[in-house]
């Protein structure tokens, strides 16, 4: 996902929300404009092997 530095800003203090996981987004790497992050999974449940 990419956001700007103010939206990813917003959402590290969790004043906007982008999806329903139980755990937030992952940032990858930034440059001067914009911040690309890794959505979150929800896979806990998994079992090896799956």
């Amino acid at each position: 996902m990419i956001f700007t530095i103010n939206q990813w800003n917003l959402i590290q203090k969790s004043e906007l929300s982008i999806n329903g996981a139980p755990i937030p987004s992952r940032e990858l790497g930034r440059n001067i404009e914009y911040v690309f992050a890794l959505p979150a999974r929800y896979n806990y449940g998994f079992l090896p092997r799956y």
